[in-house]
């Protein structure tokens, strides 16, 4: 009961039979009794004379738009029943040590509980085959094989789950020469490293952990040691076919 109210209760629950309490009325009605405390005012449409709890527990049971009572003792001294018909229990309830509320759960709304998940990580992997040319498009269409993309995270998890995704190839692919294609391009305005999705390398969190070094060319391959380098995207005869860096298209 502790995720209805914000307060820490014996909960009392009680099936009532009224048996021709209302002429031909009969029913079995479950209610929640919380001794001790009271709703609060203006969540009442009601507030009639009432002699006992069990007199205020009986009204709200028969008024059918009733979802919850309060028996307690006003400011003159009476005592009194306040009846709700709010649809949601409430969000507090009011120490009153002189004071009994009933809620009936079958007229009350609970709001569904939510659960938060955590997505996978976007399957990433290291492409089987190998290319002189580094440009994005022709590195997607390789990816595109494999329903992904070329692609390149900045951080170390990323770095250990393409390791992981082609362990045979690790050493070949992820060496200090070779490295494999990764996106990457450089925006002249911001005189950043452009990523995949529009943010920069430089504001990357884990930016420091990488070692950049510049070639002679407008592509961009990852080595061993995090180490990303820049190189020419086709000059065929100065460099090996390279692997790809992919990730599942979002």
């Amino acid at each position: 009961m502790a995720a209805r109210v914000q307060v820490v209760l014996m909960v009392l629950v009680v099936s009532v039979w009224m048996d021709g309490l209302l002429g031909d009325f009969t029913a079995d009605i479950s209610i929640e009794v919380y001794p001790g405390y009271v709703l609060p005012e203006s969540s009442f449409v009601q507030v009639l004379p009432a002699a006992s709890f069990c007199k205020c527990r009986v009204m709200c049971q028969t008024l059918p738009n009733c979802t919850s009572s309060s028996r307690y003792f006003n400011d003159k001294g009476e005592q009194v029943c306040g009846l709700s018909e709010e649809p949601y229990p409430p969000p507090t309830f009011i120490l009153n040590l002189e004071a009994t509320t009933v809620i009936i759960p079958s007229r009350v709304v609970y709001p569904p509980t939510t659960t938060t998940t955590t997505p996978p990580p976007a399957r990433v992997w290291i492409s089987a085959a190998r290319t002189y040319d580094g440009t994005n498009g022709y590195s997607n269409t390789i990816c595109g094989t494999q329903g992904g993309v070329v692609t390149f995270i900045p951080d170390e998890d990323f770095v250990n789950r393409l390791v992981l995704s082609d362990d045979s190839d690790m050493d070949v692919d992820l060496d200090e020469t070779t490295g494999i294609w990764i996106s990457l391009s450089y925006d002249m305005t911001a005189m950043k490293h452009l990523l995949y999705d529009g943010s920069y390398f430089e504001d990357a969190p884990e930016f420091s952990k990488f070692t950049f070094t510049t070639g002679d060319g407008d592509c961009f391959c990852l080595k061993a040691n995090m180490v990303v380098s820049s190189t020419s995207c086709t000059l065929y005869a100065s460099q090996p076919p390279r692997s790809i860096a992919c990730m599942d298209a979002p």
